[in-house]
């Protein structure tokens, strides 16, 4: 727990319990005053006795001035001095008389990011500002230890500061309108979809297509009530940082080193621009505008500065300065005559252009887009625009300051500005220097042992601060703490200042209402360093750090795909694996990990079901023949390969590979030679005994079938058609293959007979790659949804599944391409369930062929998820964990449920690049719920969620009851 002292500014010398200098200096004024008025004001011949008493008469009725006001926290003298100010100055702003606009004190918009004050703000100097917003998180989850971390590492960022800075907190209606929407173009496409193929096949399609258009259309109702019962008013809050400097480029460097500062943090941090920016700062300025408006806006700012940019920036200002004098000057004649005749066409269309040109002069500025149309500011409120406001403000914090202490002062609706500057080193001691030798003179003069006690704990706060500023070389900042209420009515204006006033309390923080002083109050409110409130509280930035209590996980990717909802904010979550409107995701693929029984299988049911409702393929390696009912009753194909079954890829049907070099061209001869590169892997699988010599005759011995079938003549879209040449043809061409006489002709026929013989043991003669391998490909990889059933592989052998990975993906790969060129902007979906299974230890072949298309698969519009129970078969060697941490690394998200001890050791192992698991969430994935999950969307993005089932979902996914309490 930290120590704060009051504001060093009010630590004034007091001459007698709470009287100040100044209120001494107030005493004897008044007492001057009454002499004047006695002595001097009333005529001479009156009696000196009458005199007396109306010197004491005068004397004590200004002495009642220096009563305190607990109401405005100040003596009456100071109350009545604001509020004859604020009688004294203007109340009412219009936009008619051009007074509006001069509240806002932001002009110019420049290149679409930064912002500029009106000229002559802060006196002749220029001051630009950016706005970033902020992915913010809250250490209070985390150990000790992971909190301190956090705290110190915001602290030092502030302290490395220069310039003033904001924070600032927006709470804005989360709308889920896109996401409907969306949702209801998906289903009608669908639908659509299933019903053509249907009516393709005459009515008999291989599935039951009502049956399934049927779920479909369940499945989408069900998803559309979760959407409805989430638009039921959830706020949530939208967090800024605001970044000044006295030049653009200053402001550029400033965001760029803030923004990448928080992203090390975790704490995703982008800057605001054209649309999110005028947007933002129209919000923060009560005057939203629509869409639309900020558009023109937009597009007008857009031609001024083309203007600017051809005519130089002081030419174009000069002209549009005679052009508003020469406007002003029309509008006067105007005003002059007679507005009783009749429209005229050309009236009209003067009528209209004069509407055009106001347009026009509505949009030339910041100021002119952003000024209410009217305003008036009231004792303890203002009125604008058909709305009511009151602006508070912390005015005192408690000595102990508490952990997260902005939490209570964050418990509401307000719009809240933190306002920081910095003091300087000079000023700092000087505001020290003076607050404690006060302190001291005080707490001797006074003999209450309470209050000396009072005086000695102030002391210790103030010396706890220099500690600070001193040993850890923290900055010391003047804070103000705007809060901004709004409401359609004064009543429930009171009420929701009353219930921040009631938050504050219990947590020891005093407010003040800012009577008289709305005015000064909303020109500081606005992003403003000026000092419009002279009252700022004197705080360091670790005392200012530990009260952080920001925290917001708005993950909306604007698709369907409701996954859960944040543990620590509550916030749902809609995360879209193929979205692109995030710089630091940068690709389409993911992986899942989960021990049994965590409900990994379940999600991955969720996750797939979820991307063919969105018009998306789907392919899935199924293990444990886990996904075969989703695949009957959403019309998926089902293929089983194995030993038994009529399934049969041939390995010589040259498919296309995914390159890993971008600028390699897609040629004939590249894609078969790339074949045959594959070729010499799956041999390699099938036997590992296979030497380099042997592997070279063999593709050697394929060049030559491939010749003399016409292969290298063919055109690439020929190859779906072709009949390629078999494993029984490479066999009868290796018998008739020679070798020229020498030396070596002895070994390579010994070589080529050992291929031979190991080939018809493999696959001729019932061997138990025969029906597998040697044969035309026999399958139907038209439809959408395709699970493969790979259970029977597994259960020959683990080189057996290796190869048969190994095979499949290559065709998947060959597919995916196709699909690829057919519809550029369709996504393709691979899932490789319980992959750990698929690995050979003794041959890396598969996991270099899965590393590579995780790597490559995203520049054609598809993604993998990759499934596994037990990671920590990854590093079950040194070669191994390190292609396995290569690939999770071409991994844009994971999904990681509840693991054993070791598998999470596994799993830390993974993520050490990123800093590893820290020990809460280490905690949470050792002690973690079914359907509890650790959801990342890049590298440092780590959120604790709990996914959620509708009930359409648990009726078709839960095996084994619903043992999920988010549904």
């Amino acid at each position: 727990m930290q120590l704060q002292p009051k504001k060093l500014s009010n630590n004034a010398l007091r001459i007698w319990r709470n009287f100040t200098l100044v209120d001494f200096g107030m005493f004897v004024l008044f007492m001057l005053i009454g002499f004047i008025v006695a002595f001097f004001a009333l005529p001479k011949e009156l009696n000196k006795n009458y005199k007396g008493l109306v010197l004491l008469g005068v004397w004590i009725l200004l002495s009642f001035t220096l009563i305190w006001v607990n109401n405005y926290n100040a003596r009456l003298y100071k109350v009545l001095w604001i509020a004859l100010k604020y009688m004294l100055n203007r109340k009412k702003y219009l936009k008619t008389n051009g007074t509006a606009k001069h509240l806002v004190v932001y002009s110019d918009f420049r290149h679409g990011k930064y912002v500029e004050y009106y000229k002559g703000a802060f006196g002749t100097k220029r001051r630009f500002f950016g706005v970033l917003a902020l992915q913010a998180k809250s250490p209070w989850e985390l150990d000790e230890s992971e909190q301190n971390t956090f705290l110190n590492r915001i602290t030092d960022f502030f302290d490395a500061q220069s310039e003033s800075f904001n924070l600032i907190r927006h709470r804005t209606l989360l709308d889920y309108a896109t996401n409907k929407t969306k949702l209801l173009k998906h289903q009608n496409r669908k639908i659509k979809n299933i019903a053509r193929e249907w009516d393709d096949q005459n009515g008999i399609f291989w599935f039951q297509g009502e049956s399934v258009i049927d779920n479909y259309n369940d499945y989408y109702a069900y998803r559309l009530d979760d959407y409805n019962k989430l638009d039921m008013g959830l706020y949530v809050d939208s967090y800024f940082i605001v970044v000044h400097a006295n030049s653009i480029s200053e402001l550029e460097l400033q965001l760029e080193q803030t923004k990448n500062y928080f992203l090390n943090l975790n704490m995703e941090a982008e800057v605001l621009q054209d649309q999110n920016l005028v947007a933002f700062l129209a919000q923060h300025n009560l005057k939203p505008r629509s869409d639309k408006e900020i558009l023109e806006f937009l597009d007008y700012q857009n031609k001024i500065e083309l203007a600017k940019a051809a005519k130089g920036e002081k030419v174009y200002e000069r002209e549009r300065l005679v052009s508003r004098r020469k406007e002003a000057k029309l509008a006067r004649i105007k005003a002059k005559l007679s507005t009783k005749q009749a429209l005229t066409p050309n009236k009209a269309l003067k009528e209209h252009k004069q509407m055009q040109a106001d347009k026009a002069k509505e949009y030339e500025s910041l100021q002119s887009f952003l000024a209410f149309d009217k305003v008036i500011f009231k004792k303890w409120y203002f009125y604008a625009d058909n709305k009511y406001y009151a602006l508070q403000m912390v005015n005192e914090l408690p000595v102990q300051l508490a952990q997260a202490w902005w939490d209570p002062l964050l418990d509401n609706e307000a719009i809240i500005n933190i306002n920081n500057d910095f003091v300087a080193e000079e000023g700092k001691a000087r505001l020290l220097d003076r607050s404690m030798r006060n302190l001291e003179i005080n707490a001797d003069t006074h003999k209450s042992r309470y209050e000396q006690k009072k005086m000695n704990l102030e002391m210790e706060a103030v010396e706890h601060i220099e500690t600070q500023m001193q040993l850890q070389g923290n900055a010391l900042l003047n804070m103000k703490f705007l809060l901004l209420s709004q409401a359609d009515n004064l009543k429930e204006l009171k009420v929701k200042m009353n219930e921040i006033k009631k938050n504050a309390r219990r947590a020891k923080i005093q407010l003040t209402p800012l009577y008289y002083r709305q005015f000064e109050a909303f020109a500081q409110f606005q992003i403003f360093n000026n000092r419009f409130l002279k009252d700022s509280i004197q705080i360091t930035t670790q005392n200012f750090t530990n009260g952080w209590a920001l925290e917001n996980e708005v993950n909306n990717d604007h698709n369907t795909n409701l996954i859960g909802f944040s543990k620590t904010s509550g916030e749902p979550l809609i995360i879209n694996n193929f979205f692109k409107g995030n710089v630091r995701r940068t690709n389409y693929n993911g992986y899942v990990l989960g021990s049994s029984g965590k409900g990994k299988s379940t999600f991955v049911g969720k996750w797939i079901l979820n991307t063919l409702s969105e018009n998306n393929r789907v392919y899935v390696l199924d293990l444990q023949n886990e996904y075969q009912n989703l695949a009957l009753e959403f019309g998926g194909s089902l293929i089983d390969l194995g030993a038994g079954k009529n399934t049969t890829i041939n390995p010589l049907q040259v498919k296309i590979q995914f390159y890993d070099n971008d600028s390699e061209k897609i040629d004939l001869n590249t894609i078969i030679n790339k074949h045959i590169i594959w070729l010499e892997g799956f041999f390699q699988l099938a036997n590992n005994e296979f030497d380099t010599e042997q592997i070279m005759i063999i593709s050697q011995c394929v060049k030559e079938l491939y010749e003399e079938q016409g292969v290298y003549a063919l055109k690439i879209d020929e190859f779906a058609n072709f009949k390629f040449p078999i494993l029984s043809d490479l066999i009868a061409k290796l018998k008739t293959l020679t070798f020229p006489e020498g030396i070596d002709q002895r070994r390579k026929k010994l070589k080529k007979l050992a291929i031979i013989d190991t080939f018809e043991y493999l696959f001729t003669k019932n061997g138990k790659f025969a029906k597998m391998y040697n044969g035309q490909t026999n399958i139907d990889l038209n439809n959408d949804f395709i699970v493969f059933n790979t259970q029977y592989l597994v259960g020959s052998g683990n080189i057996d599944a290796a190869l048969g990975l190994y095979t499949l993906l290559s065709f998947i790969q060959n597919k995916i391409y196709s699909n690829w060129i057919i519809d550029k902007n369709k996504n393709t979906l691979l899932v490789i369930d319980e992959l750990h299974q698929y690995i050979n230890t003794q041959n890396q072949t598969t996991l270099d062929f899965v590393y590579l298309m995780t790597k490559t698969v995203r520049k054609f519009q598809a993604g993998m998820l990759l499934c596994t129970q037990n990671p920590s078969d990854f590093l079950a060697t040194e070669t191994k964990s390190k292609k396995a941490e290569a690939i999770l690394q071409n991994c844009q998200y994971s999904f990681i449920f509840g693991l054993r001890q070791n598998d999470l050791n596994a799993v830390n192992e993974l993520f050490k690049d990123t800093g590893g698991l820290n020990q809460s969430t280490r905690a949470f994935l050792s002690d973690s719920d079914i359907g509890n999950a650790l959801i990342s969307l890049h590298a440092y993005s780590k959120i604790q969620a709990e996914i959620y089932y509708n009930d359409f979902e648990m009726k078709l996914l839960f095996k084994q009851g619903n043992f999920n309490t988010n549904s």
